[in-house]
Order: structure tokens, then C-alpha cells, then sequence
């Protein structure tokens, strides 16, 4: 959502308030900077940074997908929704960061037009909330359902498989309905023979009077109210685990070991949703600012901020994975098996090459004896 909406200001600097039907889109309404452009080493910088970024996450959340897939063992509901948040966070390296990269070279005029233009244009920030809005569901998810294993350990798990995977369908759904406006108000438009990927809410609202109302409803439902109840049942969760820890109940290994799996899930859990409030609470209340307070009129000098910020949010799928294999000791056995194997693979394919190699040789050989000694015998 702040690419986003930095576009439209961007856009709007350059050239889009010419465009016909896009009124509410007057520049000297919306900033009075006129943007710097980055220097060579900057853009080399930033796009040195998206690319390690876009590797690690789309590495990361591919191992998760495959250590899952692999091991039947660790199909839990914990690890079904960890595995839901890496794949929307895939969206984020393939889709969203190319055409992040593609905005650092060109952030005004549009390349590509037509059809094929208008999708480019409008799949990359359908996707971008499309995955936050999963994600944060996920972590309300994960939270309930750390809530009811550890307040209630003899009751029978909260979610069977049946309604695991409808709750996980439901997600998706209702990530896909909040972010389908972007379907919309992202409008692919023609000046002056360019093409320009904007946004607007046209003909049917006034834009910058819709966005308000777009930014509270994303704000309120993906975040806030996530906020609230996953704050309420890890906090919860601690006050059960530290009851638990201090029983005099627990001398059993089995209790021991439930109990340590349960810190270690409900400290990984917490880690990734700080992950991601820290990646994007700065650009909502800087989103907050900028429209209530500035109306609109974005502060000069405000570039580097505007990257850092818009940077965070695409940092946070990458740094998931990282936490995931150093508090999950099942991923961590998942991953090593999952080198130990493709590593076990090769050296099996180079055993196999060299058997072949010296059988050949082996074979070679034994065909020349006998003519050897046949020639010396006559």
C-alpha cells in the first residue's frame, strides 16, 4: 500500500495531471517536491538490496514449502500455517520486488501497454496486500491456535484436518476480496504517447477522499485487530507457561519436552509477528501522517525514508524462514535432511559416474588381454 501510494504521487509530479478524468490528482494538492533522482551508486545500491532480498526470501519460503512436503511428520497445524504464510510470501519475490526494480529505472512512463500492460500494472500490488492480508491472518491463526494447546493441553486439538484447510481456504478468500480493489483503482492510462500505470479511484470516487477510507479499512482489519487478539492470547500463553514452568507437576520428560516444544513455538511465533509489525506499522502511521495531518503534501528531503520504509515491508518475507529453522528444531532436522539428501544425490551420481568410468576401462582392458595373448601365442 505505500508503493502504492507513493506512485500516485510520484506519477503525479511528472506528468498524470494532464490525464482527462483525473481531477482529484492535482499535483500542486498532493506535494510541492519535486522528486530527486537517484544517482548511479544509489540505484545500484537499492537494486544490490532487492536482489539479496528476493533471493533469500524466495529461497527460504521454497525450502519451507519442500521440508513440509517431504516430511509427512511435521504436518501439524502449526507447520500448515507456517506453510500457508510462506506461500503468500512468495508473491513478494515473484511477483512484487521485479516490478519493484523495474520502478527504480523508470517510475513514471509505463513500458509495456495493452493488455499485457494493464495486468503488469495491476497484479503487482494486488499481490503485495494479497500477501500481507494472508500473512496476518496466519499469525492470528497461529496465535488461537498456541492459545487452545497450551490454556487446554487435554482438549482435543482446535482444528481438524477439515477445518484446517477450510480456515486456510477462508484466508485466501478473504485476502483476495480485501485486496481486490487494487483491481480497480489501478487504471493503466495514455499521455502524451506513454503509457502510465496510476492511481485512482475515477470516475466512481474521488480518489484521495477513497483512499482515506481504504487506508482505516486496511489499517483497522489486517492489523489493528490482528494486533489486538494475538496481543491477548500471547499474553495468555505466557502467563499458562510460566505457571507450567514453575509446577511441581512437570517432573515427567514427556511434560518437560511438551512444555519446551511450547516456549520455542509461542517465541518463534511472537518473533514473526514483531517481524511484521515492524515491517509495517512505520509505513502505516507515515501513511496516517501524510493523509490526515500533511494533506497530502509530502515534506521534501522525505526520499530515503520513503525506500527504507517501503524496503521493511519486503524484508519481512525473507527474514521468516531464518526464524522458523532457528526455533523449530523439526525444521532445522527438515532443512538438514533436505541438504543431507540433494548432497547424498550428488555424490551418489559421481559414485555411479566413476563405477561406470572404471568399468568401462575394466571392460576395455579384458577385451585387449586376450587379443594380446592370442598375437603371442602364434
Amino acid at each position: 500500500m505505500l508503493e502504492s501510494f507513493y506512485q500516485k504521487m510520484d506519477v503525479t509530479n511528472i506528468s498524470l495531471s494532464n490525464l482527462p478524468g483525473n481531477t482529484s490528482l492535482d499535483s500542486s494538492q498532493v506535494t510541492s517536491c519535486v522528486p530527486l533522482l537517484d544517482t548511479t551508486p544509489e540505484l545500484t545500491m537499492k537494486t544490490i538490496a532487492i536482489l539479496i532480498v528476493l533471493l533469500t526470501a524466495l529461497i527460504g519460503n521454497s525450502m519451507v514449502l519442500a521440508v513440509i512436503k517431504k516430511n509427512s511428520r511435521i504436518r501439524t497445524t502449526v507447520n500448515y500455517l507456517i506453510l500457508n504464510m510462506a506461500v503468500s510470501e512468495l508473491l513478494v519475490p515473484v511477483v512484487v520486488l521485479p516490478r519493484r526494480i523495474s520502478r527504480l529505472y523508470h517510475p513514471g512512463n509505463f513500458q509495456v501497454g495493452g493488455v499485457l500492460g494493464t495486468l503488469i500494472c495491476k497484479f503487482p500490488y494486488f499481490c503485495e496486500n494479497l500477501s500481507a492480508a494472508v500473512s496476518m491472518q496466519s499469525l492470528v491463526l497461529l496465535a488461537v491456535e498456541r492459545y487452545h494447546a497450551v490454556v487446554f493441553p487435554f482438549k482435543p486439538p482446535l482444528m481438524s484436518d477439515r477445518v484446517r484447510f477450510v480456515i486456510i481456504g477462508l484466508s485466501w478468500f478473504l485476502g483476495i476480496a480485501a485486496s481486490s480493489s487494487t483491481l480497480y483503482t489501478y487504471q493503466l492510462r495514455v499521455s502524451r504517447s506513454n503509457n502510465y500505470c496510476i492511481y485512482s479511484w475515477e470516475p466512481t470516487f474521488r480518489t484521495l477522499s477513497a483512499f482515506k477510507y481504504e487506508l482505516v479499512f486496511f489499517c483497522l482489519i489486517f492489523i489493528a485487530l490482528p494486533f489486538v487478539i494475538t496481543s491477548f492470547c500471547y499474553i495468555v500463553i505466557i502467563c499458562a507457561l510460566n505457571r507450567e514452568k514453575s509446577s511441581t507437576q512437570l517432573a515427567t520428560q514427556v511434560r518437560e519436552r511438551r512444555a519446551k516444544e511450547n516456549r520455542q513455538i509461542t517465541l518463534m511465533s511472537l518473533l514473526v509477528l514483531a517481524m511484521f509489525l515492524l515491517a509495517w506499522v512505520p509505513t502505516v502511521i507515515y501513511l496516517f501522517i501524510l493523509t490526515f495531518s500533511w494533506n497530502y503534501k509530502r515534506r521534501c528531503g522525505l526520499e530515503s525514508f520513503q525506500f527504507i520504509s517501503d524496503f521493511l515491508t519486503f524484508t519481512y518475507p525473507a527474514v521468516n524462514p531464518i526464524i522458523y529453522y532457528h526455533f523449530n528444531e523439526k525444521f532445522r532436522q527438515g532443512f538438514r535432511e533436505l541438504f543431507n539428501g540433494r548432497r547424498s544425490n550428488c555424490c551418489f551420481c559421481c559414485r555411479t559416474l566413476r563405477i561406470s568410468s572404471r568399468e568401462e576401462f575394466d571392460l576395455t582392458a579384458n577385451h585387449e588381454t586376450p587379443s594380446t595373448v592370442t598375437t603371442s601365442t602364434t
